[in-house]
């Protein structure tokens, strides 16, 4: 063989030989239906995730205070209203007006019905905004303070993502301390559901340690 044959012949196999490196060191393309392995995220020690239920403070009923009997009913199950707005009108001319603002409750009478002034119209919301209350362990109090911005969900819907405010926290620590989230008039949730909330786990500030001084001479 000549010599420039064998030089052609020895660099042509060191292309190859390094052309099947590099396709070696190359990630392979999974075929469809292969198993891919999944490695899981490290949690982010940042950040606190609690679940609690939307709720406006409780209930309390909306007793109708007049007698007769019911001509129309003017609300609905979940509506948020206003004090003094129209809720029930009587054949005699007479009107059950919301006690104050809030979300009301079931319809717990039907028209053509003859009511008492004991008869319960519905219920009706102590707060006038919905609230979520989570809990969290002792550990985590001084980490989370009033006013402070959570991001708020539920789990059917985790794309409607609402920012919430911090309202209420415990003055001193406590086991399972409860924490409640205050949320807009038009968060995308309804009273009872299961919510989920984000915050940041921001430790607590130490206090700073005393500066120590000497007296000059």
């Amino acid at each position: 063989m000549k010599p420039k044959q064998k030089i052609l012949v020895v660099g042509t196999a060191v292309g190859l030989l390094a052309l099947g490196c590099v396709r070696c060191a190359m990630p392979t393309k999974e075929r469809p239906g292969s198993a891919v392995a999944v490695t899981a995220a490290a949690p982010d020690s940042t950040e606190i995730l609690a679940a609690g239920v939307v709720g406006a403070g409780g209930e309390e009923p909306v007793p109708a205070r007049i007698s007769g009997r019911i001509r129309q009913l003017f609300f609905a199950e979940s509506e948020y209203v206003h004090r003094g707005q129209l809720l029930v009108k009587l054949y005699t001319r007479n009107y059950v007006l919301a006690p104050h603002d809030g979300f009301l409750g079931p319809r717990l009478v039907s028209e053509g019905q003859e009511i008492s002034p004991a008869t319960r119209i519905t219920t009706i919301s102590r707060l006038h905004h919905l609230v979520v209350t989570i809990k969290l362990p002792r550990q985590r109090w001084g980490s989370i303070g009033v006013g402070d911005s959570v991001s708020v969900w539920v789990a059917d819907r985790p794309t409607r993502v609402v920012t919430g405010v911090v309202s209420v926290v415990p003055a001193v620590p406590e086991d399972n301390f409860p924490v409640e989230i205050a949320l807009t008039l038009r968060a995308p949730f309804r009273i009872g559901e299961q919510a989920l909330v984000r915050l940041q786990n921001i430790p607590p500030t130490p206090a700073p340690a005393p500066s120590l001084t000497t007296d000059a001479k």
